[in-house]
């Protein structure tokens, strides 16, 4: 998108893309100035896509992070099922309850 822009001199430059600006830069404060902006610039787009990049590497650990912790909550929730199940049961088998309550606790403990 091009922008109008006024300069000290009052002429206007009407900029299409970033290297009218520095055509700019040159023809009033010179060359040595135009190359240390370039490369400013340079250096910036380059730690922004580096910047991107980890982000977009950071979204996909939490979504990863996301479905394993949902994972473990729904085995959980199984073998908590069951134990209500068990509890429920016209006799208590007290066998079936314990390995039921220490999957559980396996569960949690392993995630701490």
């Amino acid at each position: 998108m091009p922008h109008v822009l006024k300069l000290k001199d009052g002429k206007f430059l009407t900029a299409f893309a970033i290297e009218d600006v520095l055509d700019a830069v040159e023809e009033y404060a010179g060359d040595e100035v135009r190359r240390y902006l370039a490369e400013n610039l340079t250096d910036t787009a380059a730690l922004e896509q580096e910047l991107d990049e980890t982000y977009k590497e950071h979204e996909k650990e939490l979504e990863q992070l996301t479905d394993y912790q949902r994972s473990v909550l729904c085995d959980i929730q199984e073998e908590a099922d069951a134990l209500d199940e068990l509890l429920d049961a016209p006799r208590l088998d007290r066998k079936k309850l314990k390995k039921t309550a220490n999957s559980i606790w396996l569960m949690c403990n392993r995630e701490l």
